[in-house]
């Protein structure tokens, strides 16, 4: 897992614990399905834009810098 993958996944998992939010809340929030957020968490997905500045915006994540994420 690269870098940027374990921090996007570290930060999602965090904050979407933080509001006590269901990945498939999320998913619904974002307008993805369940298994998207899950391979998003487990650093296991390429997440494309359509998806990564929404979950950020709906998770409130700061973005300090290309491959620093943080809840």
């Amino acid at each position: 897992m690269h870098a940027f993958s374990r921090s996007l996944a570290r930060a999602v998992k965090n904050a979407r614990d933080k509001m006590n939010l269901t990945q498939e809340q999320v998913g619904e929030l974002v307008e993805t399905n369940t298994r998207t957020i899950s391979s998003i968490e487990n650093g296991k997905s390429n997440t494309r834009m359509n998806i990564l500045y929404p979950l950020v915006r709906v998770l409130r994540i700061l973005c300090d810098s290309a491959k620093s994420f943080r809840p």
